[in-house]
């Protein structure tokens, strides 16, 4: 498959731990994509979590994240629609998360819809109302940034120059080796 697909994408199964798995690919990677993930991890580990996807990308490298909005409409049901769902997050925290842990260039993404049936036109008009009332709320009494309103959250980070704030595991010997 190499020889046909020298830049192949590789899809990579995370048996358990993000920190844990990723703390021994230091730099091994360009882009780093986690779709509704970031969600599930407990609010002790996210430092752990994002400093090891920091370390594993290389200089440069792309971190893509996607997650539930908190400012969105639907904020509780997103957090709440499973009992796997540790942590919400608004546009605020996000950002500032991948910021404190190193991440250069972070910024909120909204990706442009594309259907070619009129479901998703007639849908984007009938949710506007939902959406602006959404936007004046947190405009009148909250802290917004990014103008975020959606149902999902799209955030990018490039690796910087700082290194990561956690070495990996090192495995101690207890000297009956």
């Amino acid at each position: 498959m190499r020889e046909w697909a020298p830049d192949r994408v590789t899809l990579l199964d995370i048996p358990n731990d993000i920190g844990e798995f990723l703390s021994d690919k230091q730099e091994q990677f360009e882009f780093i994509h986690m779709a509704h993930v970031i969600e599930h991890v407990p609010k002790y580990s996210l430092l752990w979590v994002v400093d090891s996807l920091y370390w594993a990308l290389r200089r440069g490298g792309s971190l893509l994240l996607r997650t539930p909005n908190m400012e969105g409409p639907c904020a509780n049901s997103s957090l709440y629609v499973t009992m796997t769902h540790e942590y919400g997050f608004a546009g605020s925290n996000l950002m500032s998360l991948l910021d404190i842990c190193g991440f250069e260039d972070v910024r909120l993404l909204t990706f442009p819809e594309q259907s070619p049936s009129l479901k998703q036109p007639a849908g984007n008009l009938l949710r506007w109302p939902i959406l602006k009332l959404s936007q004046i709320r947190h405009r009148l009494f909250g802290v917004n940034q990014g103008g975020q309103f959606g149902s999902e959250l799209i955030v990018i980070g490039k690796r910087g120059a700082l290194p990561p704030y956690f070495e990996p595991a090192v495995q101690i010997s207890n000297g009956s080796e």
